[in-house]
């Protein structure tokens, strides 16, 4: 089994993941007290897992403005993944160090339900919405949580619509059929 804490990763690859410019990420080391893996090597230097962690989590703010604050996933279909692929990125966000909220405004709950505050992700946090206050949640919390993820249901309602409207960035899933890319069609043209 490979150690991955050995291996490190270059501040390329670090820029790439947090999608920001390699001088943003060579500040940050700069200004830290990151220690090399090799203190041999001048090119190509690698950094540990933890240090990776801890500069990406302060790349945050620069992520942040590429990936937006508030992100809908939404289909008038059901049964396209939304919910799959919501708690997924919001996961992956959480465990790379943001404070990640997820709105569960479908009426089936089933992140809430899902979800284990208590366990690994305790940082996540996750609150059930499924009416239409969901857009007023949003403005109320935007300054605490960032970003804001919310999951909806495979229908058209109020609800999904203001969860719709109050998002930065809306994410349409679909499965390769001609019945969901019609309904994501439909979706996108609201």
């Amino acid at each position: 089994m490979l150690d991955y804490e050995k291996l490190g990763v270059t501040q390329k690859i670090m820029a790439d993941l947090a999608g920001v410019n390699p001088s943003t990420i060579n500040k940050i080391v700069g200004a830290g007290n990151y220690i090399p893996l090799d203190l041999s090597v001048s090119r190509n230097i690698r950094y540990s897992i933890s240090d990776t962690r801890d500069i990406l989590k302060k790349s945050q703010n620069k992520f942040l403005e590429k990936i937006k604050r508030r992100i809908s996933f939404y289909n008038f279909k059901g049964g396209v993944g939304k919910t799959t692929l919501c708690y997924q990125i919001s996961t992956h966000l959480a465990l790379m160090g943001f404070n990640v909220l997820v709105i569960d405004a479908d009426p089936q709950g089933s992140i809430v339900g899902r979800h284990d505050p208590e366990g690994k992700l305790k940082n996540l946090h996750v609150v059930a919405e499924p009416e239409e206050q969901v857009s007023f949640l949003v403005e109320d919390l935007i300054k605490s949580y960032s970003p804001i993820i919310i999951d909806t249901g495979g229908f058209r309602n109020r609800t999904t619509i203001r969860a719709l409207v109050s998002a930065d960035l809306a994410i349409i899933p679909l499965k390769p059929s001609a019945d969901d890319v019609e309904a994501a069609i439909e979706t996108y043209d609201l």
